[in-house]
């Protein structure tokens, strides 16, 4: 056995004199030592350099023994770092998409769906359509929004809810006012059908006669059957004059294929526009 050079003398083994030098080193260096760990470790605190002798060799607590708080200015890793049992990215690390991939699925549909949601129903409001019916609606869009989640990347549901977008539009688009036809500043021959061709309603609903003419008037409207021949007119206004260069409307409750027409008398110059309010 040795220490700085030390070793046990045999017995009967004759001492040299630089045996004893050596061992007033030994007990110098020691006392250095223990001098050194009361000088970094005073009364539990730190008071100095804490460096090991060795690179990667030693550990700080254990996975039952932890250091309860750790607080430092500075961290600095050459392998890796977890926190709660999830390791520390690092620049250059690689991130997996399949990892994200669930919970931005949820949050990114769950976004989409109130996103379209909301938007139809404002928009399916400013026309003249039941609540019960644009409920419907929405339950139905829920549905369809829910029907492709299992099973389907998010490209296949972009694509289906650009379909499902494209569908409202068009339900939408069915619901605003259609123009039949329109007559600006003609010169109309007394009780002659202003509109060269009678004007086919395109769905159930009403037809809107907005009309005003440059003298007092009489209005009349022409209405015919779908699938009759049988015309029928008669004054609009109930009967009374149409002031000049007043506007009014009226509305007449039609359905798909019947056809209409307006007549004034006496001859007046009109402007005169027929629209088909769809039934909601």
């Amino acid at each position: 056995m040795s220490y700085y050079g030390l070793w046990k003398p045999r017995s009967g083994e004759v001492i040299k004199t630089r045996w004893g030098q050596l061992v007033v080193d030994a007990l110098d260096d020691l006392h250095n030592r223990v001098s050194g760990i009361q000088t970094v470790f005073s009364y539990g605190y730190l008071v100095g350099d804490i460096i090991p002798d060795k690179d990667i060799a030693y550990l700080v607590g254990n996975p039952n023994a932890r250091i309860k708080e750790v607080h430092s200015g500075y961290g600095y890793f050459t392998y890796d770092c977890f926190i709660s049992g999830k390791r520390v990215l690092k620049d250059g690390d690689p991130i997996y998409i399949a990892d994200l991939y669930h919970e931005a699925r949820v949050r990114i549909t769950e976004a989409i769906d109130y996103a379209y949601i909301t938007q139809y129903t404002s928009r399916l409001t400013l026309f003249d359509i039941p609540l019960s019916q644009i409920e419907g609606r929405i339950v139905e869009v829920s549905e369809k929004i829910e029907s492709i989640y299992a099973g389907y990347s998010l490209a296949d549901i972009y694509s289906r809810l650009s379909d499902i977008e494209t569908r409202l539009e068009t339900l939408i688009d069915e619901k605003k006012p259609k123009l039949l036809g329109l007559m600006v500043d003609y010169y109309a021959p007394e009780f002659i059908d202003i509109f060269e061709s009678d004007l086919v309603v395109q769905g159930d609903g009403k037809v809107r006669i907005k009309i005003t003419g440059d003298r007092d008037f009489y209005g009349y409207l022409k209405w015919i059957p779908a699938g009759l021949t049988q015309e029928v007119i008669s004054l609009l206004n109930e009967g009374r004059l149409i002031p000049r260069n007043a506007w009014k409307e009226f509305d007449f409750t039609v359905m798909k294929n019947d056809k209409v027409n307006v007549r004034v008398s006496p001859s007046t110059k009109v402007t005169v526009a027929i629209y088909n309010i769809f039934e909601a």
